[in-house]
């Protein structure tokens, strides 16, 4: 889950890191005061793609793992600020 105060951190230094292991084929980083999913993939060619997500009916696929996920499923049960919550329809 992503905070202010590591946002940064995981989005730059961290995900450069973890970019560098041949093994890592995805990489999702998860707001936890909003509805917000980033997911970062590796295309055959070694480049990275990422398709970020905000709706609650969004699928989160994770081809790696054979994982299908809603963000509805991510969110259940976290109380979401409501200017927060109309920003992610």
């Amino acid at each position: 889950m992503l905070s202010e105060a590591t946002r940064a951190y995981d989005r730059g230094q961290k995900f450069a890191a973890y970019k560098s292991l041949p093994s890592l084929k995805e990489y999702v980083l998860i707001e936890q005061d909003r509805s917000g999913v980033e997911h970062w993939r590796r295309r055959r060619d070694g480049t990275w793609v990422s398709k970020p997500m905000t709706r609650p009916s969004a699928m989160l696929r994770l081809p790696a793992l054979g994982l299908r996920l809603p963000l509805s499923e991510i969110y259940r049960g976290v109380e979401l600020t409501a200017q927060r919550r109309s920003a992610a329809r």
